[in-house]
């Protein structure tokens, strides 16, 4: 079989010609502690078993739930039965790490033909066509993918190396905000916009007590958090004071315990929507309740929202402010809070409760059941918040907005170079698998001529 826009010397052959595809088996029916070969999925080795083997120079692909994830193994191995094993018959006619770049060149996806899990079929991977190259310069290819590979692969750990520095960057920016460091030169040049803690204790305390109206039972003084309850060292200016969370909040109060379905009726947000800092007004499902339940459970602007639980324990217990334009509903699983004083910052207290000692004392409280992490409305209420002055708030939240703007166009920037590298590694295997990677050799023998040589003898 020939294309006109390969070289000469290439063919065009169907995949099972020339390569084996093997199914795997149940890792249960054969996993053995004492067995001799490794098992290999499409996530890697994770077991050893001696039945069911693939030779050394196998590409070993996603068969069901996660596809086209090729990896390359050079030892004996068992295949699971969520992967399939694709090695050369004849490695005289298909070199195997040339196999292996063709699988990491052609979108397996496309094959899938499911509506629920995602999963291949042998027969459709059968029928590929590949690109055969003369053994030659199959060898010359994949010396030079692997060398333009290795150039990128450097390239990439560098710029993954910039963002981890910007995340690291970052939490050095919160650590010194919320220990006053971020303020100080601010503090000494503005020291009449400065308050000592008892003065900000009896604002704050008015402030609640005017909140809660004339008719309302006494509130209760305020006493600042016991420092000897604060979890670490942290050292904070003497002007700040250190608060219960729970008693600058006129409200925290769960979600709705409804479950969302189908899609109409108000929208209401996913766990998933609540990350430090960041709420997404794009991460929401429906739910269908009746109007005077949902103004109960409807978020205003202003309003703290914090996970209460979730798989991954580093997003319990975070929250992020809600400053969205339309109606949205919030489930059980996340906690609405309501900062509703006049001399904070929202912004400030999302950039606080998310970080240093108010952190530090939420993660003591984070209890696990079940493969799920949370924490209780309790816990949000007693979590320790720094305090300052409204003036300095503001001040620090100016300057953490506009350090973050820069460290996110930073990362925004990588993320660029980042797909830009890995589009020039596809751009790159798509060079070699349509001849133009490597100059040909006229004494190379063509694929189709050796195909023919061997095609009665076995392969």
């Amino acid at each position: 079989m020939r294309d006109e826009s390969l070289p000469p010397t290439w063919a065009l052959c169907r995949f099972d010609t020339i390569a084996h595809v093997i199914s795997g088996k149940n890792q249960k029916d054969v996993e053995s502690p004492s067995g001799e070969f490794p098992i290999y999925g499409s996530g890697g080795a994770f077991g050893r078993a001696t039945a069911y083997l693939c030779e050394a120079g196998t590409t070993v692909i996603g068969r069901k739930g996660t596809i086209n994830s090729p990896i390359f193994v050079n030892e004996r191995f068992w295949n699971v039965d969520t992967a399939f094993g694709l090695c050369p018959i004849n490695s005289e006619v298909l070199d195997p790490r040339f196999l292996y770049y063709f699988c990491r060149s052609f979108n397996f996806t496309t094959l899938d033909k499911s509506t629920t899990i995602p999963s291949l079929a042998k027969r459709d991977i059968e029928a590929i066509t590949v690109p055969l190259a003369p053994p030659s310069e199959q060898k010359r290819i994949v010396a030079k993918i692997e060398e333009l590979f290795s150039e990128l692969e450097a390239g990439q750990e560098s710029l993954r190396a910039a963002r981890r520095q910007l995340g690291v960057y970052r939490q050095s920016l919160l650590k010194q905000a919320f220990e006053g460091k971020l303020t100080e030169t601010w503090r000494a040049e503005n020291p009449d916009k400065l308050e000592s803690p008892a003065q900000l204790l009896a604002r704050i305390q008015s402030a609640r007590e005017a909140r809660s109206g004339s008719k309302a039972k006494k509130v209760p003084p305020l006493v600042p958090f016991p420092a000897s309850e604060l979890v670490g060292n942290f050292s904070l200016p003497s002007e700040w004071v250190v608060l219960s969370y729970g008693d600058l909040c006129s409200v925290v109060r769960n979600g709705i315990s409804q479950k969302p379905s189908g899609d109409s009726g108000y929208k209401i947000a996913r766990i998933s929507a609540v990350r430090p800092m960041a709420f997404d007004y794009d991460d929401y499902r429906f739910i269908d309740c009746d109007d005077s339940l949902a103004a109960d459970y409807t978020l205003a602007v202003g309003d703290l929202v914090f996970t209460r639980y979730n798989g991954a324990r580093r997003f319990v217990g975070v929250c992020a402010q809600f400053k969205g334009q339309e109606p949205r509903l919030y489930p059980d699983k996340l906690i609405r809070t309501r900062p509703d004083l006049p001399m904070l910052d929202p912004r400030y207290l999302e950039f606080a409760l998310n970080c240093g000692l108010s952190r530090a004392w939420l993660e003591t409280k984070i209890r696990t059941t079940a493969g799920q992490s949370g924490v209780s409305g309790g816990d949000v209420k007693a979590m320790p918040v720094p305090i300052c002055s409204l003036p300095e708030q503001q001040e620090i939240v100016r300057l953490l907005d506009e350090q973050f703007e820069v460290i996110e166009r930073n990362e925004r920037e990588i993320d660029a170079a980042l797909k830009r590298s890995e589009a020039l590694r596809q751009a790159i295997l798509k060079k070699a698998f349509t001849g133009q990677l490597v100059p040909q050799d006229p004494a190379d023998e063509p694929a189709s001529e050796l195909l023919n040589r061997l095609r009665n003898k076995p392969l």
